[in-house]
This record gives C-alpha cells, structure tokens and sequence, in this order.
C-alpha cells in the first residue's frame, strides 16, 4: 500500500510523456502534410525533433491540466468524450469519403469495415 502512490505516480508521468511526445509528432505529420498550420512542421536544428509542436501540446497540456486541478475526477470524463467524439467523426468522414465525394455504391463493403478500421 505505501509504495501504491509513488508507483501509480511514477506510471502515471511516464505514460503522460509518452502520450504528449506522440500528439505532438501527430500534429508534426499533419503540419507537414499541410492539414496543420506550418510552423507546428518545424524541425529543431541540433537535435531533429518537432519542437514547436512539442511546445504547444506542453501548454495545452499545462493550461487543461490547470483547468481541471479542482475537478482531477472530471478529467477522464473529458478525455472519454473527447475520443468518443473523435471516433464518430473519423466514422462520418470515411462514410462521406466513399458515399459522398467517390459515389460508391458499394453499401455492403464499406460500413462493413467501418468498425474494423
């Protein structure tokens, strides 16, 4: 019991770095692909990584987490919703992707393997 707290702190920073190091090379891909404003793209000289994107998911992470310092019980609600959410509009945009733009007519195959992606 008395090591549970350090260990679940421990883990806890540990997964967040991991989490925050890999938004920040998503929204490096997406600025490179330019579906992102450019200067989440740059690249540091000396040591090769997406700095400016890792600046910017540190601040967001330290305002949200200042935001929800009185509520910590809160935060997973927020961050299920979110993903949630973000399932269902990947979901929308690949239905309007082969549906709308490509006018499949294929109405077996793709809803089919929807869920699978």
């Amino acid at each position: 019991m008395l090591a549970a707290l350090p260990m679940s702190l421990a883990f806890g920073f540990a997964n967040a770095m991991v989490f925050q190091a890999a938004i920040s090379r998503l929204l490096f891909s997406m600025a490179r692909d330019k579906k992102l404003p450019e200067f989440l793209a740059k690249v540091h000289p000396k040591h090769q990584t997406p700095y400016m994107s890792t600046i910017v998911v540190a601040i967001l992470s330290l305002l949200i987490a200042s935001f929800f310092a009185e509520h910590l019980g809160e935060l997973p609600l927020s961050v299920n919703f979110g993903a949630l959410t973000g399932f269902i509009l990947l979901h929308l945009s690949v239905i309007s992707h082969f549906f709308i733009n490509q006018k499949s007519g294929d109405y077996f195959k793709h809803p089919l393997c929807l869920p699978l992606g």
